[in-house]
């Protein structure tokens, strides 16, 4: 297939794929007889495996490091990349709880009318003991 056809299929732009292919992340494919690349279902299957580890928030650098050979990945260095990707997540996690928790406290105070010096400055250190240990 054309490259036209495999944006289509894939629904990856024809500019992007050229991009992929610049990056190291897809093979480039030789030209026919007639100066057009042929793609196949490897490309395809490369494009899918790429769009999927975006959605999941890996990097086109990450996604390169789990490459051999444009198309052959590896089973092992995926794995150890989606881990990583894994405890990135659980991080955030841990800040945004620690974030919500935050933010409650200071609605909650705003809401109640706590004002005075002495809790507010209670409250501030709540909150900073609270963002350090996330």
């Amino acid at each position: 297939m054309k490259i036209g056809e495999l944006a289509k299929i894939s629904g990856v732009a024809a500019h992007t794929i050229r991009f992929y292919e610049s990056e190291g992340l897809l093979k480039n494919v030789p030209r026919g007889d007639n100066g057009y690349r042929k793609y196949g279902e490897t490309e395809l299957d490369t494009l899918y495996r790429i769009q999927v580890g975006q959605k999941l928030g890996l990097s086109l650098q990450e996604l390169k490091l789990m490459c051999h050979h444009h198309d052959e990945w590896d089973k092992d260095k995926m794995i150890q990349q989606l881990h990583n990707k894994l405890n990135d997540v659980r991080g955030l996690q841990k800040t945004l709880a620690a974030q919500e928790q935050s933010l409650q406290l200071i609605i909650n105070s705003l809401e109640s009318g706590e004002t005075d010096c002495q809790q507010r400055d209670q409250l501030l250190a709540t909150l900073n003991s609270q963002l350090h240990d996330a």
